[in-house]
């Protein structure tokens, strides 16, 4: 089923399915990572990830795969779930960003990082901030703060040979500010409004069978 929501003037595909439990594994995967070595002491951290399998199928015989990495469901068979998937028109690719279980009325919200991936603002690629610093910034900061002292130059009699604008705390300043205001600004706090609105809009195409419908 497809329906369509508009979050801060952007277009979003959304996609949903309700279905019977039919079948359901839950198996935990714990990944260990190491750093050090040498002169240096080894640090071991470890990590452990839950993998959800749902099998579902609609009232059609429709049967699909519900396959999720850290959500930690709590289904069973014969539990009607409903699955929503997003992503910003024109991309193929989509994201489930939500799954209710109407029998229990359950909520459960796609991971944080998901959710910005799919509502929030670009984060900056390392090639965007290379760019940005080595050239774009140091231009704007040598634009804005070229001239605000002027630097004389001087003969050896004392007498003025020429002047020309010397660099200030412009020139430094400028690419940090606007490298600070676009995480800020844009990656955090007009994402976590994004990311609020896309929430209530979604909500409204949940199914509801039950006055309860906690969050989980």
């Amino acid at each position: 089923m497809g329906d369509n929501i508009t979050v801060r003037n952007k277009h979003y595909d959304v996609n949903q399915f309700i279905g019977v439990v039919t079948q359901r594994e839950k198996q935990r995967e714990t990944r260990i990572s190491s750093s050090g070595g040498g002169d240096a002491p080894i640090h071991s951290n470890s990590k452990t990830y839950i993998h959800d399998e749902v099998f579902l199928e609609n009232a059609a015989g429709e049967e699909k795969v519900l396959k999720l990495v850290d959500w930690d469901l709590s289904v069973k068979a014969g539990n009607t779930v409903q699955t929503i998937s997003a992503s910003q028109s024109g991309k193929k690719q989509q994201y489930y960003v939500a799954v209710q279980n109407i029998s229990t009325g359950s909520l459960y919200w796609a991971k944080k990082e998901t959710l910005r991936r799919v509502f929030g603002y670009p984060a900056l690629s390392a090639a965007a901030l290379f760019w940005l610093l080595l050239i774009i910034c140091p231009a704007i900061g040598y634009w804005l703060g070229a001239d605000a002292q002027t630097v004389y130059s001087y003969n050896k009699w004392g007498a003025v040979t020429g002047k020309h604008g010397a660099m200030s705390w412009t020139y430094f300043a400028v690419p940090f500010l606007l490298v600070f205001a676009y995480i800020g600004i844009f990656q955090i706090y007009m994402t976590n409004r994004a990311i609020g609105e896309a929430k209530e809009k979604l909500k409204s195409l949940l199914q509801k069978k039950s006055p309860l419908n906690k969050s989980v």
